[in-house]
């Protein structure tokens, strides 16, 4: 009988926030005949295996275990019933791949209207299904692959408290994909509002995960990723390699990262890497709706998170409509920006009877790089208020140390200032704008606030601190920025054993015009003289100091003999 130990530092845990779960004694192994009879799973096998995964799963949550479903292919054709205590755990060492045979939706979602507590769901790579639950108290999405999804969201909660979505990868091809922007989601998270129930989703972390990507761009994305999304990646591409996992390149095709139409608190999203098709050479009737995009939200953390792919308008970055309590830090922005809203939401109420209301109120936008690439013929770039249908109601607003670069690729009669201010917004008797810069040689580097005037800066606090608490600025100050311009891809190469290599011809796309040519070295050169396949492994080094990682498939032949 194999039982696998589960070992949490769950003190290490709350110390950062993280909700968690009650780790189970012990996982039990779904596919141990000894442990579960003719219940128990078969690996790869060609069988309907949904029943014995719900009848599983039961089992070991009524027995306060986990259930461990090594690495394989489990194929599923009906809906998974989650209850209180269900934990599935797949393969951290290889793909163990639930898989969607019917061609409609799938999904691990609960069946009564109650509340659940205690849920994870755990290394396991999702094909063709999809995980909606609500009123879930603890749970855990964690290092879990979502590809070739059937429905828009792949991932909705309402209602749910105490949440840890971290080290997860969703992907989206065209075949999985539809026109416009309503169905290419990835992540809701919301409460509700009505009569009978008026509840917010809270304690949210959404931490650590990729929204979409190119599979020939992983070694690039996985190089400026923390550990628990670089274990994924890995993860991902030794499936890939192996053929466990078959897929299209281009696997970005996501409208949204995360959105939240109300009723939402609490939440940080952090160290999470956007990745959209504006930058695809055919976006296949595909609209951008922005990398997060709330709706009357309040007591929000986005900090040290890369955006790549939107747009750098109305449709593109991080987007509020009402929020209240919102720090926005040491983001990386390329070519896209981010867009506030006076429109009056749901979700800044204490009753379900007050209704929608309008409010920017409490903001820290500090550190971010906004990198400009290209112009999108759109009016909006860098960040932006608008009224909409909102009252005005905007306040304590600090805007510090940010950056415009690169603006140079921006029509000068389209560059624009911080439009902070447009048709009321924040004011300067409520707002402190400092040290915000532009690379383009116009305003002295300044990045000023359009529309104020000298005076209006007379008129701003002495100091930004008797607006925004410093506690909040200096718990973030020092998170690492993402910065990572172009992604380095290898090119498969065919060698004569004992020719002399040039690194930098074993990848491509290692800069643009904005950035100077990396230093390139092989760091396993011994490969080079050994006949056959080979992984060289070429290492990038980019003025910033940062380091890009490319295993690059090279064959080595045998010299020709005269």
């Amino acid at each position: 009988m194999k039982k696998m130990m589960m070992i949490l530092l769950f003190g290490l845990l709350a110390t950062i926030g993280i909700p968690m779960v009650a780790e189970a004694d012990e996982t039990l192994d779904a596919t141990e005949v000894a442990i579960f009879g003719a219940q128990a799973m078969v690996p790869n096998s060609p069988e309907d295996q949904t029943e014995k995964l719900q009848a599983l799963l039961s089992k070991t949550a009524k027995e306060g275990r986990a259930l461990f479903l090594p690495q394989g292919n489990y194929n599923i054709t009906k809906d998974i019933a989650i209850s209180s205590n269900y934990q599935l755990i797949g393969d951290s060492t290889g793909a163990t791949i639930l898989h969607n045979t019917t061609g409609s939706p799938v999904q691990l979602t609960d069946t009564t209207y109650g509340t659940k507590t205690n849920v994870r769901l755990q290394n396991i790579a999702f094909d063709g299904i999809n995980v909606t639950l609500k009123l879930t108290n603890q749970l855990i999405l964690e290092n879990n692959i979502f590809y070739n999804p059937l429905k828009g969201f792949v991932v909705n909660l309402n209602a749910d408290v105490r949440v840890k979505i971290s080290g997860n990868v969703f992907m989206r091809d065209t075949a999985h994909m539809q026109p416009g922007s309503d169905f290419n989601r990835a992540i809701y998270i919301g409460g509700y509002s009505t009569p009978s129930r008026f509840q917010y989703m809270s304690e949210i972390d959404i931490v650590d995960n990729l929204f979409g990507l190119k599979v020939n761009e992983l070694d690039a994305i996985k190089s400026t990723s923390r550990s628990a999304l670089a274990a994924t990646i890995t993860r991902l591409q030794a499936a890939i390699e192996s053929g466990a996992i078959t897929i299209p390149n281009e696997q970005n095709y996501l409208s949204t990262g995360v959105n939240s139409f109300s009723m939402l608190k609490d939440v940080t999203v952090q160290h999470n890497f956007f990745y959209s098709p504006y930058d695809n050479e055919n976006l296949n009737g595909l609209v951008g709706d922005h990398a997060i995009y709330f709706r009357g939200a309040q007591n929000i953390t986005v900090v040290g998170n890369h955006l790549r792919g939107l747009q750098n308008g109305p449709a593109g970055g991080f987007k509020f409509k009402s929020g209240r309590n919102i720090t926005i830090m040491n983001n990386y922005l390329r070519n896209t920006g981010l867009i506030m809203y006076g429109t009056p939401e749901i979700g800044l109420a204490e009753t379900q009877a007050e209704g929608s209301i309008s409010e920017l109120s409490n903001w820290l936008v500090a550190n971010n790089i906004f990198d400009f690439k290209y112009w999108d013929n759109k009016y909006a770039i860098g960040m932006e208020y608008n009224k909409h249908t909102g009252n005005n109601n905007v306040h304590n607003g600090v805007f510090i140390n940010n950056q415009f670069v690169n603006y140079h690729n921006i029509p000068q009669n389209r560059r624009r200032e911080l439009l902070i201010s447009s048709g009321g917004g924040f004011r300067p008797e409520t707002s402190f704008v400092k040290g915000n810069t532009r690379d383009d040689g116009l305003k002295n580097g300044q990045l000023l606030v359009e529309n104020w005037t000298e005076a209006d800066y007379g008129l701003m606090p002495s100091t930004w601190e008797s607006l925004i608490s410093p506690t909040i600025y200096d718990q973030y100050k020092n998170t690492t920025i993402p910065i990572r311009n172009t992604l380095a891809i290898p090119v498969a190469t065919t060698i004569v054993k004992g020719q002399q290599v040039n690194p930098l011809q074993l990848v491509d796309n290692i800069n643009d015009a904005d950035e100077v040519v990396p230093t390139a070295k092989i760091t396993n050169p011994e490969v080079l003289n050994e006949i056959g396949q080979q992984k060289v492994i070429v290492q990038l080094t980019y003025e910033t100091g940062s380091l890009v990682t490319v295993n690059v498939p090279v064959t080595v032949e045998s010299p020709v003999k005269n």
